[in-house]
């Protein structure tokens, strides 16, 4: 299974991850190439524009560090127990494409192009049961 970068993502944001939100739109754009379009960001609630969505969401009420995401080929689902959690699963997601988080720095681990293989489908730290895979 692959992630392809090119693909018309839409980043999802529920309240309070805006930012986090922006700089995965950032990751991904910057692994589209320096021609990639920058992706929608749009809030929780509003209809996506693209079948192709990324969904970063997070529990603002909570310290625990514990985070998990699940991935398919048009779905990225992205959860935290607090705002440092879910950044850190936005990373984990990253890394395990090859790409970093950090808007300036990133190795490319693309198969051909903007096609990263999805070594994984899903992560979870151990306070969290594991989400099943997506269809």
């Amino acid at each position: 299974m692959y992630f392809d970068a090119a693909k018309p993502w839409v980043v999802v944001s529920e309240k309070g991850c805006e930012e986090i939100a922006k700089n995965a739109a950032l990751t991904l754009r910057n692994m589209r190439g320096a021609e990639g379009a920058f992706p929608d960001v749009i809030d929780a609630g509003a209809e996506a524009p693209s079948d192709c969505i990324i969904i970063i969401n997070a529990d603002l009420n909570s310290k625990k560090l514990s985070y998990s995401w699940r991935a398919s080929e048009t779905r990225v689902e992205i959860y935290g127990h607090s705002l440092e959690s879910v950044e850190d699963a936005v990373n984990d997601f990253f890394k395990m494409l090859g790409e970093s988080s950090s808007p300036d720095a990133g190795s490319k681990n693309a198969v051909s192009g903007t096609l990263f293989p999805l070594s994984r489908t899903h992560s979870y730290r151990p306070e969290n049961k594991s989400l099943p895979l997506l269809k």
